[in-house]
């Protein structure tokens, strides 16, 4: 039996002024890390949005290197350190596909495939489905 485990943060401590952290990659990444520490096989994540989350919420401490010069605001970047915290990609980690839009949907879809394979995850997750990522990024 193969476990997926949604790692969403969904925590109301992690909204502050307006912007939600729940997906900064810092906050993401310790929620990967903590799924992977239950041993599922499969971690499901959304996307990024930000690096900057533990700080701007006052939560933890964290090296200020960690924000300056081991990362930077690219979509890549971001990815990056949530398949880190997925014990340096050796769990497999797929992001979600996006929410349901119509036609930006596929559009969205694409960009999140490819931005995972970049990084090192996985694939993707669209509808619920498991969508093999086929996509040999040079």
């Amino acid at each position: 039996m193969v476990t997926i485990l949604w790692c969403y943060s969904r925590n109301n401590e992690f909204l502050k002024d307006n912007v939600d952290y729940n997906s900064a990659a810092d906050i993401a990444g310790q929620a990967n890390y903590l799924g992977v520490s239950l041993q599922v096989d499969i971690i499901k994540q959304k996307s990024p949005t930000s690096k900057v989350g533990f700080t701007a919420i006052g939560f933890a401490e964290t090296d200020p290197l960690t924000y300056t010069k081991l990362s930077s605001d690219d979509t890549i970047d971001l990815c990056r350190c949530q398949v880190l915290n997925c014990y340096v990609g050796r769990l497999a980690m797929l992001n979600t596909g996006g929410e349901s839009k119509g036609e930006s949907n596929f559009k969205q879809a694409r960009k999140t495939a490819v931005v995972n394979k970049r990084t090192g995850g996985s694939g993707i997750i669209m509808r619920h489905k498991l969508l093999s990522v086929l996509l040999t990024i040079e």
